[in-house]
């Protein structure tokens, strides 16, 4: 079985991430012209370097998927995939905080400060922990 191969960039603030899903080396390639020809045309100044990676390689296998990191801020996504943990933990945090606008207000706070959430404008993350928040506390959110 041929391994799997993703691009990853580098860069002093970004460290290393893996900014492609994992393709055979073609298409791996390929997205690495593009994301490299990009780079060398000064658009993508905080990247210093993209490499192309087997998914055998032990030091690379393990880090993680930000796809939006090495893109310019307009290009980045509208949204963020949160993971089950992560959204455990916010959910949780919402419950702890006591009521709705609370909840709101915590999350807000926790996800306004996350350098993954930082590309997005603020009243985008604000809808998002509402309606979080409205999870946390569904008999509240009726009234609202």
């Amino acid at each position: 079985m041929n391994p799997k191969h993703a691009v990853f960039a580098t860069s002093p603030e970004l460290h290393r991430v893996r900014v492609s899903r994992w393709l055979d080396w073609g298409a791996a390639t390929d997205e690495w012209t593009r994301l490299d020809d990009r780079r060398r045309a000064h658009e993508m100044p905080h990247v210093r370097h993209f490499e192309v990676r087997s998914s055998d390689d032990p030091s690379y296998r393990g880090l993680d998927y930000e796809p939006w990191q090495a893109l310019p801020v307009e290009e980045r996504p509208k949204w963020v995939k949160l993971s089950r943990s992560h959204r455990n933990a916010l959910i949780a945090l919402g419950r702890e905080a006591g009521d709705l606008q609370a909840a709101a207000d915590a999350m807000f706070d926790s996800l306004s400060g996350d350098p993954e959430w930082a590309h997005l404008p603020a009243v985008t993350i604000s809808d998002y922990t509402w309606a979080a928040a409205q999870f946390c506390f569904p008999n509240e959110s009726r009234y609202w």
